[in-house]
């Protein structure tokens, strides 16, 4: 894609650097759309681009972690919706409602902020609550519950149980072995017509 775009700048009639800087003189779409024409370049870097580069104050680069702050904050009626460049415009659009011209800044401090390293700088008044614990229902059912728990298999046994994975290997050995053994007697045992039982 580097080499795609580079060839495809190198190509503009008045250069690569004057094409891209001519787009300041566009309208936000006008420079994202023209943007979108380079290979490689999808919505959220051509919005990128209009942002940091361009001047394009109101531009908002949507990607799943801003798709989940404007779910929760400014257009929960679009959850369960896939993230589409038409969604991805809807969002844009919340954006411009709530913070106008300067959306595409507000959405930058809201982004940083919403980071799991970052949340710890904000003002504890600021600060989201924790989400509360998910507790299991008193009508769920037995099965649900059995998929809840924690597996013997996967509980933790204490260090003075455990055992090298080849002590175990051989101890499996020895066990199928005996088994084998206890098959042997048994069928014999009940070819003379009698049970035998085998400790």
């Amino acid at each position: 894609f580097i080499t795609g775009t580079t060839e495809a700048l190198l190509a503009k009639p008045e250069g690569g650097e004057a094409w891209l800087l001519s787009l300041r003189d566009s309208s936000y779409k006008e420079a994202k759309e023209a943007l979108l024409t380079l290979p490689g370049v999808g919505p959220k870097v051509a919005a990128c681009v209009c942002l940091f580069s361009l001047d394009k104050h109101s531009a908002i680069p949507v990607d799943t972690h801003v798709w989940q702050v404007a779910l929760k904050h400014y257009t929960p009626q679009l959850e369960g919706k896939t993230l589409t460049p038409r969604i991805m415009d809807v969002v844009e659009d919340a954006f411009g409602d709530v913070f106008g011209e300067w959306a595409g800044w507000a959405h930058n401090v809201l982004f940083v902020a919403d980071l799991a390293s970052q949340k710890h700088r904000l003002p504890e008044h600021l600060r989201p609550s924790p989400a509360p614990k998910k507790t299991p229902s008193k009508s769920a059912s037995p099965k649900n519950a059995s998929q809840k728990t924690t597996p013997s298999s996967q509980k933790k046994m204490p260090s003075s149980q455990k055992k090298a994975p080849s002590s175990q290997n051989a101890d499996k050995k020895k066990a199928k072995k005996r088994l084998a053994t206890e098959g042997e007697q048994t069928n014999q045992g009940e070819a003379n017509g009698e049970m035998i039982r085998v400790v």
